[in-house]
């Protein structure tokens, strides 16, 4: 069955919307990370306690990444950036300032582009 009009919503390219939510969700370090949100910081303890806190509720649980995103995409503010045309999503915890921002490879993977543990990006 061939899925026809299908809203692309931060689906990585080729890959048909359907078999893609269904995947593990999956996380890679597969491009560099921006300065000031990286592993190289001030307070390298929030990072390290913020990621493997993130990894113990949806990697270590083998959720798909339709259960992640119901459970922590960011759906205040905008959701999505363009940044060199790719579709740039946020995940993070309700009560924590903690956001992962990244974008899906075309293997379904969740590639990490920056690491706020202070929830900066969207504030002024």
């Amino acid at each position: 069955m061939k899925l026809t009009n299908v809203e692309k919503k931060h689906t990585a390219k080729g890959i048909k919307l359907a078999n893609y939510k269904a995947r593990k969700f999956k996380i890679a370090l597969g491009t560099e990370l921006e300065n000031n949100f990286c592993f190289k910081t001030k307070k390298p303890k929030k990072v390290t306690d913020g990621l493997h806190k993130f990894l113990e509720y949806t990697v270590y649980k083998d959720l798909s990444i339709t259960e992640v995103d119901k459970l922590y995409l960011r759906t205040k503010g905008p959701i999505k950036e363009k940044y060199s045309q790719l579709e740039i999503l946020h995940y993070g915890f309700d009560n924590s300032q903690f956001r992962l921002f990244g974008f899906y490879d075309n293997n379904a993977y969740f590639n990490i582009i920056k690491i706020d543990t202070d929830h900066k990006t969207h504030r002024s």
